[in-house]
């Protein structure tokens, strides 16, 4: 649409150049003609010099003609390119307003979507944390959500936390942690080498045990060690 009035802006200058050359045209026309009639009329009714001087300085005055409402034709030519004019800048206004508003209506759609997945996630989120206290994954902190299971181990198309660089203790899939409502628990997913939870308890294939705050639990050595926290307030 802008691109359409951008061209119609482009085009009046044109229109209005050759409405004057036609206004222009048609008054150098009818002067013509008024000074055939005059020099007829000269040769049939005027007698005498000063009425033909009179009548020459009347026709080289230039005036230009004037239409009916008697205003001259380049002053109405002037004025329709002015209204034009008018119009096209009230239309583009107007475009670039809603254009404004659907701008605005989009932003606040993001941000209330934004909003929403925060809050979201927040209302997913038990509270507990899976802290790496040694290893690969030292210093970073996990969320262990309300629903799903964070699962350990070596091959990233298996677990939702791969241990890069991991030493042969690890397994390609080696322990489950989830939160059951009230509790956080871990279960050894028959791992190689054993899932270890303190004191220094090596849980059994498969079993499961419940971890509290600051309890902590590593993948076959405590090369691999973790703690459970809670989030930050």
């Amino acid at each position: 649409m802008l691109k359409k009035i951008k061209r119609i802006l482009a085009v009046i200058p044109v229109l209005c150049l050759m409405l004057s050359c036609l206004g222009f045209g048609s008054a150098a026309l009818e002067g013509n003609v008024s000074s055939a009639v005059i020099n007829h009329e000269s040769a049939g009714y005027l007698s005498d010099i000063e009425d033909a001087m009179t009548l020459l300085d009347a026709n080289v005055s230039g005036e230009l003609p004037e239409s009916n409402s008697g205003l001259p034709v380049f002053v109405i030519i002037i004025i329709i390119a002015v209204v034009v004019l008018a119009a096209v800048v009230v239309l583009v206004i107007v475009l670039r307003k809603k254009t404004g508003q659907k701008g605005q209506t989009s932003a606040n759609g993001g941000n209330a979507s934004n909003q929403d997945n925060a809050a979201s996630k927040a209302s997913d989120d038990s509270g507990y944390r899976i802290i790496g206290t040694e290893g690969a994954l030292a210093g970073k902190r996990i969320m262990i959500k309300k629903s799903g299971t964070v699962v350990f181990g070596r091959n990233a198309g298996m677990c939702s936390v791969a241990i890069p660089n991991a030493a042969a203790s690890v397994s390609s899939r080696h322990c489950e942690i989830w939160f059951n409502g009230s509790e956080v628990c871990i279960r050894d997913a028959g791992s190689t080498h054993g899932t270890f939870v303190s004191p220094g308890r090596k849980l059994a294939p498969n079993e499961t045990a419940v971890l509290s705050e600051n309890d902590s639990f590593w993948l076959g050595t405590e090369e691999q060690k973790f703690k459970i926290g809670v989030k930050k307030s």
